[in-house]
């Protein structure tokens, strides 16, 4: 729970722009309480503690936990990809990760899977193994 719950908090920081030490001090939570929580030092916060981040973030506690009402809502991102190309994957994350660190992008979860998804499923269609850097650039500045 904890790993989910602390991508799920750093995405709604980021997307709302606050910093950890605004939100703790919004929400009315003692210095690090959030930050225990992000370096999973605090592996299961009091449901105290996520109402106050939730409603700070604009959010429920079970959004914050990844829990939705109806399974066939939940998007899986990486849609049962099977990846038999591992040397074309490990060259595609190493290179969408060097481009968003070149560029000072973000890593949000989202974005790097489907950046994955997109780049290494054009690829494996288009020339088996071989990887197409050109592709993954161009795909990558329009996205990002």
């Amino acid at each position: 729970m904890s790993d989910n719950l602390a991508l799920k908090i750093r995405d709604l920081i980021d997307e709302k722009k606050l910093s950890v030490m605004a939100l703790e001090k919004k929400s009315g939570l003692k210095n690090g309480a959030v930050r225990n929580i992000l370096s999973g030092h605090s592996k299961k916060p009091s449901a105290e503690i996520l109402l106050a981040i939730s409603r700070v973030l604009g959010c429920t506690i079970g959004e914050l936990l990844d829990e939705e009402t109806d399974p066939k809502d939940k998007k899986n991102v990486l849609n049962e990809i099977t990846f038999s190309n591992k040397h074309l994957l490990h060259q595609t994350i190493d290179h969408i990760l060097d481009f968003m660190s070149r560029n000072n992008i973000p890593i949000k979860n989202k974005d790097l899977y489907e950046s994955i998804e997109k780049i290494y499923q054009y690829i494996e269609r288009k020339s088996g193994s071989e990887f197409d850097k050109e592709f993954a650039d161009w795909y990558l500045e329009e996205r990002f």
